[in-house]
């Protein structure tokens, strides 16, 4: 898009704003912007983002139980007020279950006989943004660990730790997509969205693992689920401190244990032992998805 230069006085330039950027950034007459030269470009940003609030009704009779699935994604989407229509109290229940699980910052402002009103009471700023961030990642490395305890001495507690640890890890992942989508679009904030994305699918291999209660595996499988572990550690550290050597071993890693497992699945093994091996293949690959978006999200300085 091109804008003509406009002259406003004799020190000053200026240019007009399109509506559909105004309308974007709830700018305003009055409002402050900041204007700022990177990489031999001029960057204008608002002063105090706060974007226009975002309203929307959804139905419990459309959805069913569903409803605890749609309200979480709209919450994600950023909006601030949901309306849900019901016809009785249990309709809510799925409702009910997401907000403790996962979506904590809405909370009930009204309820009728017929509907009820979600509004979201809290947001996070982009530094509280990043330190949750790396919460998730210092959660995973946590569930790394138990798993490692629990293929050694097989103590069902560290189960428990695992599904704990993903139901917060859950609580993480979702403030975090939130934010990124109720915070002004940086370059790299798809990227960003992705991994975070990502990061909770990973998540949720840990429970599946958690739930399997795997016993009576074979020394092989034991060895190679530890070393799919101590790969997976790879990748978080990649995450808080980029290093390409790591990098590289992250992917030999995974190609020969990607091909172990082939081969372990072709023996003759119990349901847990086949269980884990596809929880590797699935775990390695979802590891290899979040370093090609770190790779596409670090600056360039770093390669």
């Amino acid at each position: 898009m091109q804008r003509k230069i406009i002259q406003q006085s004799a020190t000053s330039l200026g240019i007009s704003l399109p509506s559909k950027w105004t309308k974007k950034w709830n700018l305003k007459k009055g409002n402050l912007i900041d204007l700022e030269e990177k990489d031999n470009l001029l960057e204008i940003k608002p002063e105090k983002f706060k974007p226009a609030e975002k309203k929307i009704t959804i139905d419990t009779a459309i959805y069913g139980e569903l409803i605890g699935r749609v309200f979480p994604n709209l919450s994600k989407k950023g909006y601030d007020e949901i309306k849900v229509l019901y016809k009785k109290d249990s309709d809510l229940q799925p409702l009910k279950k997401a907000i403790s699980n996962e979506v904590v910052m809405f909370e009930t402002i009204k309820k009728e006989s017929d509907y009820i009103i979600l509004r979201a009471i809290s947001e996070i700023d982009e530094k509280e943004l990043e330190n949750i961030k790396k919460r998730i990642i210092f959660l995973m490395i946590d569930s790394i660990q138990k798993i490692k305890l629990f293929l050694d001495n097989n103590n069902p507690d560290l189960l428990n730790d695992l599904i704990e640890l993903e139901l917060a890890g859950n609580k993480f992942t979702h403030i975090c997509m939130r934010a990124i989508n109720k915070q002004p679009e940086k370059e790299h904030s798809h990227m960003e969205y992705t991994f975070i994305w990502q990061m909770e699918k990973l998540g949720n291999d840990f429970k599946f693992f958690a739930k399997a209660n795997p016993k009576n595996m074979n020394k092989k499988i034991i060895s190679h689920f530890a070393r799919v572990m101590d790969n997976l550690k790879l990748v978080m550290e990649i995450y808080l401190k980029y290093d390409p050597k790591k990098a590289v071993e992250f992917y030999s890693n995974r190609n020969k244990l990607n091909s172990e497992a082939l081969v372990l699945l072709n023996n003759k093994n119990n349901p847990n032992e086949n269980n884990v091996l596809h929880l590797s293949l699935s775990m390695t690959e979802k590891a290899l998805y979040l370093l090609g978006l770190i790779f596409g999200s670090i600056e360039d300085q770093y390669f």
